[in-house]
């Protein structure tokens, strides 16, 4: 295998590595906010949105589909942790758009 295909093999799983960390330091972040500014403040009926799908998108699917997974990747790790931390309870409704999104583009 050529250096320079191997070289930007190792790049693209760095790229890979930090985006989902982000997305999912995004998503912690967004259930943070929420528990601490809104439900701890006694908000008796909050609705929280996931991400859609957004590899679902011209945008993304033009990319191609090695950026195309990337993306999806990013959007479930963002909300995988926003529902594991935000804080369930009565108050809290998870809408979930992502699941929404994958079965709109199922059956148009």
């Amino acid at each position: 295998m050529c250096l320079g295909i191997r070289f930007a093999q190792m790049e693209f799983k760095a790229v890979v590595a930090r985006s989902l960390g982000a997305m999912t330091l995004a998503g912690a972040q967004l259930a943070g906010y929420v528990n601490t500014m809104i439900l701890a403040k006694g908000a008796t009926h909050v609705a929280v949105v996931t991400l859609p799908d957004v590899s679902l998108t011209p945008y993304a699917i033009g990319a191609g589909p090695a950026a195309q997974a990337l993306v999806k990747q990013m959007t479930q790790a963002f909300n995988a942790e926003l529902q594991k931390d935000l804080t369930s309870g009565a108050s809290l409704v998870v809408v979930d758009a992502f699941a929404a999104s994958e079965d709109q583009a199922a059956h148009p």
